[in-house]
């Protein structure tokens, strides 16, 4: 009454999209996204190259964080007072916290790659899920009360951000498996 192996394996890939749809408002479109992002850019052969790739993810991730976070500092200047102002400086605190969550998660992949231990793989997962609940809190604040001037100039880059960090949860979750 067991699962059969090919089965067994899929199971982890199944219960992190189902994640993803559960728990993103944008579900769908970041699952499409994703499937398209892994399967050309993070193609790898060996364990070692597994690491090396979700490392230069994150790595990436933060990189386009930074360009969000200055984009956001932009926007900032725009809106001095209100409502945009509030949540402008709560998605500055956040995407800060965010790319400091993901660098911890690169320095526990490092840990991995230098000894081996897996509990090095679950502090990555933890942190670079920690990341992405900030970027997702700063998007739903956004969405849910901005004006849409807002709402379009800086959604796209959001997701665009979330997407890369769910391609490097994937990677991180495939070192596991």
């Amino acid at each position: 009454m067991g699962m059969a192996p090919s089965n067994f394996l899929l199971l982890p890939l199944l219960l992190s999209i189902s994640l993803l749809l559960l728990f993103s408002s944008s579900g769908a479109a970041r699952v499409s996204s994703l499937s398209t992002l892994s399967s050309s850019s993070y193609s790898t052969t060996s364990p070692k190259s597994d690491i090396d790739s979700a490392i230069v993810g994150i790595n990436k991730t933060v990189s386009e964080t930074t360009k969000l976070a200055k984009f956001i500092h932009k926007m900032q200047k725009k809106y001095k007072d209100g409502f945009e102002a509030n949540v402008l400086n709560d998605c500055n605190e956040l995407i800060q916290d965010s790319k400091g969550l993901m660098k911890n998660s690169v320095k526990a992949l490092k840990k991995y790659k230098h000894d081996g231990k897996v509990m090095h793989v679950g502090d990555a997962q933890t942190w670079l899920s920690a990341a992405l609940t900030d970027v997702d809190t700063c998007y739903d604040e956004i969405k849910e009360g901005s004006n849409e001037e807002l709402k379009d100039a800086i959604g796209k880059k959001i997701e665009d951000v979330e997407t890369l960090m769910d391609v490097s949860l994937e990677r991180i979750n495939d070192l596991r498996a």
